[in-house]
């Protein structure tokens, strides 16, 4: 993906979410994208807007959840929960999780950072590469689920953190947008855990609302909270807005896509699955 600075590729990603819920929210039966991926997301002529093309994979999301076996995509940027599944329905929120690895494998494969060569190339063959053969078919995404459910999404360097070499928000909102789905790959709480939250929001509610405002970040508060949010495109959309508009820091304005960052590495446009 070609950009000439990391705001820019925010709004373009952003441009292209709300593209497509417009789709997924018109007429009675919302439109899936099932593939999103580098090569259908651009920017404009003028360099600041984004469009979401290439509508070959597109279905209405009641066709695809009466079909099995009906994995589609490009495989870098599929959701974990359809590479370890082939036969799961694809969901609302496989398309958005798609978009989280579009900005990711691009921010890493393009923007100069701390990594090696080695460690750029280690890191996007482990979260975005894995294929796993089985007598069943491949499948995939064991690291990208595991490492996204543990809260260690992004690259990590032993002695220092992860860093872009130019200073921006863009690693921030790496951060945030990633823990978006953390509990998607998360075992969700037992009842036993529900049963103890359910009591004590009672407890503290009854005792002084000063108390209740410490529970949101209960465990089990937390884990349906980034469940519903993944509900709509609205929480996804809103955290890419908030970003590119600069709400969290300023953005640099000639940190343009690396070409040297991208040489030595084939392009995942043809490992596309249907």
């Amino acid at each position: 993906m070609a950009f000439n600075s990391t705001r820019n590729l925010i709004i373009a990603l952003a441009d292209a979410i709300e593209a497509h819920k417009h789709a997924y929210n018109s007429g009675d039966a919302g439109i899936l994208r099932r593939d999103v991926r580098v090569g259908n997301v651009i920017l404009r002529y003028n360099g600041t807007e984004g469009l979401l093309i290439d509508r070959d994979l597109c279905k209405p999301l009641d066709a695809v959840s009466r079909r099995r076996r009906d994995r589609a995509g490009t495989w870098q940027f599929m959701a974990a929960a359809l590479l370890q599944n082939p036969q799961k329905p694809h969901e609302l929120q496989d398309d958005l999780e798609s978009f989280l690895h579009v900005l990711t494998w691009s921010a890493v494969r393009c923007c100069p950072s701390n990594l090696s060569a080695l460690e750029r190339g280690t890191y996007l063959r482990l979260i975005f590469d894995e294929t796993i053969d089985t007598d069943d078919g491949t499948t995939g995404g064991l690291h990208k689920g595991n490492h996204l459910g543990h809260g260690r999404y992004l690259p990590a360097r032993r002695g220092e953190g992860f860093q872009f070499s130019v200073s921006s928000p863009l690693l921030d909102l790496l951060k945030a947008f990633s823990g978006g789905f953390v509990a998607r790959y998360q075992n969700p709480p037992t009842d036993e855990a529900r049963k103890q939250f359910t009591e004590l929001k009672a407890h503290a509610e009854a005792a002084s609302p000063i108390m209740w405002k410490y529970l949101p970040t209960h465990p089990v508060q937390v884990y349906d909270r980034e469940r519903e949010a993944l509900n709509t495109s609205d929480w996804t959309l809103s955290t890419l807005r908030s970003y590119a508009e600069g709400q969290h820091g300023a953005w640099p304005t000639d940190d343009a896509a690396s070409r040297g960052q991208q040489h030595g590495r084939q392009g995942p446009e043809d490992q596309r699955h249907a």
